[in-house]
């Protein structure tokens, strides 16, 4: 599989130290080159407020549909991000985050607090029990496994679930290089989340969340599940 733009870094980022500490490329680059075309990369940069802010609102001609490239050549398999919100443009974007958009208010996560807190101090637990030493990988031992669990209370995915959740989310960002079987990996985690609204709602007979939220937009711009995750 081929890196493409959204997988690689420039390579003035190309190490760890490089990329916890880019502010200085980043200054660089906004006041040199705000607009650059990577030919390592083969895409563009754009850097500064008022240049990313022209790009983003301009869908016409920074599309972010995958294929609204002329080069682009639809994949063989299913993909996992081609027909997400991630990849299109209004009006089609904004009537797929409009299903969801109340699920995210202040209001609305307010109640997860105390579990989340309580993710959060059991993981610090688990942490300080199998650290060896005073090396701690903060990112990959608290986190994401923080953020993925608390994305899964948010969805509603079952307790029994969350293991593999947390794989498939590993996947997803990674998987492509660094398993042998990438095409059934994504296929598991698409069928489930096709399944995933209906089931969800049909077994705690709940009008409101996450599940019911995607299942009750069944039909819009011809798919429901697939594009939300």
């Amino acid at each position: 599989m081929a890196v493409t733009p959204l997988d690689a870094f420039p390579s003035e980022l190309s190490t760890p130290a490089d990329r916890l500490r880019p502010h200085d490329f980043y200054a660089e680059m906004h006041d040199s080159a705000p607009i650059r075309y990577d030919d390592t990369r083969g895409c563009w940069d754009v850097f500064g407020f008022d240049a990313v802010r022209t790009v983003a609102s301009d869908p016409d001609r920074f599309s972010s549909r995958v294929d609204a490239n002329p080069d682009h050549v639809g994949p063989d398999e299913r993909s996992l991000l081609a027909d997400s919100m991630l990849h299109a443009d209004p009006p089609r974007h904004d009537a797929l985050r409009s299903v969801v958009d109340h699920l995210f208010t202040r209001e609305a996560v307010a109640p997860l607090r105390p579990t989340i807190e309580e993710t959060a101090h059991g993981l610090l637990d688990e942490v300080a029990i199998e650290a060896t030493d005073a090396t701690v990988d903060l990112v990959g031992e608290y986190a994401f496994p923080l953020t993925v669990r608390t994305i899964a209370e948010v969805l509603g995915v079952p307790e029994s679930d969350r293991e593999r959740f947390l794989e498939w989310t590993r996947f997803a960002m990674t998987g492509s290089y660094s398993v042998d079987d990438p095409g059934a990996r994504r296929d598991s985690l698409l069928d489930y989340f096709e399944e995933f609204p209906g089931e969800r709602t049909a077994a705690n007979g709940s009008e409101d969340g996450f599940a019911a939220a995607v299942a009750a937009a069944e039909g819009l711009s011809g798919r429901a599940t697939e594009p939300y995750f």
